[in-house]
């Protein structure tokens, strides 16, 4: 057998304890992500330990809309993939089949979010044995300044939670952000009183919806956008690590020039130097350089440094 065809295997080895007692006391960032289009919460592995391996307390969601690869209930009841019709792609099919999902899954990270709020207020008396774990992790987070990401159909879904200026939030990550399923209404009120940091991968910078991205960030007031060079939509999930490199560049899971693993790392030193600023001053900023390698993307747009 090749030597190369399991390559993909071989960063499997990780430095986390199996078991390990969460922190006494702590103050460290509270991030809740998003997963995107036909994906899941394990989809987005390596970006969330990137993100926890910098001091961040992730809890990625499984949506159970109906737009996720797979999901269960708590009742055991299993929820595929709910594909569209076979009538022709338009603006109106998209807003009428996804903004009930979206609904849905803003009520989702809305009722995780009161959760939080219950899990670590001092007045707490519901804690079960098998939360016993999870109010400890919660306790050493500051969970009075929660921080979204979302990638794609999951930055739509952290617009519109955002939009609700609900209390406890301290900033917004959006990552390519697919705000085709967002009405004009939603788009022309931006996120107020956050900051927001949006990340392009290349790929995403050409896409023919990107004018509704644009949209979206011009009505936001405040606002740091990124894009990094030689990267594809999927390159922030984990299915460029699932097969050989030759053949996830084919498949356009990676950039054809795209380092391996470096991308997930920089996406993740960016969010949370953006998370860190939010909470220190409420200024968001991010350490980047300006480009002009893209000439028909808009001038503010800056070039993601990737981490070494």
């Amino acid at each position: 057998m090749n030597p190369n065809l399991c390559e993909m295997l071989s960063c499997k080895d990780h430095p986390c304890h199996t078991n390990a007692e969460p922190a006494s006391a702590g103050n460290f960032p509270l991030v809740l992500f998003s997963h995107g289009l036909g994906g899941c919460m394990e989809m987005y592995s390596e970006l969330c330990i990137n993100l926890a391996a910098q001091g961040c307390v992730v809890l990625a969601l499984e949506h159970e809309d109906g737009s996720g690869c797979y999901a269960e209930t708590q009742e055991g009841t299993v929820v595929s993939y709910k594909r569209p019709d076979n009538t022709p792609y338009s603006r109106e099919k998209v807003l009428k089949f996804r903004t009930p999902m979206l609904e849905q899954r803003m009520d989702e990270v809305e009722r995780v979010m009161n959760y939080i709020q219950e899990a670590t207020s001092p007045n707490n008396n519901k804690e079960t044995q098998s939360a016993e774990l999870l109010h400890k992790i919660l306790q050493s987070t500051n969970s009075k300044q929660i921080c979204l990401v979302g990638h794609s159909f999951g930055a739509a879904t952290m617009v519109l939670v955002a939009q609700q200026q609900v209390p406890n939030l301290n900033s917004v990550s959006l990552l390519d952000t697919w705000a085709f399923p967002l009405s004009d209404a939603v788009l022309n009120q931006g996120i107020p009183n956050l900051p927001v940091l949006s990340i392009f991968s290349e790929s995403w910078t050409k896409n023919r919806e990107t004018s509704k991205v644009i949209q979206l960030l011009e009505s936001t007031k405040d606002s740091n956008i990124l894009w990094a060079p030689n990267t594809v939509h999927q390159s922030f999930a984990d299915t460029g690590c699932w097969l050989p490199s030759p053949l996830a560049k084919r498949m356009h899971m990676r950039g054809k020039q795209e380092p391996k693993h470096e991308f997930s790392a920089s996406v993740a030193h960016a969010c949370v130097n953006h998370i860190r600023s939010a909470l220190s001053s409420g200024n968001s900023s991010v350490d980047a350089a300006t480009s002009d390698a893209t000439t028909e993307f808009p001038k503010f747009i800056k070039e993601l440094h990737y981490a070494h």
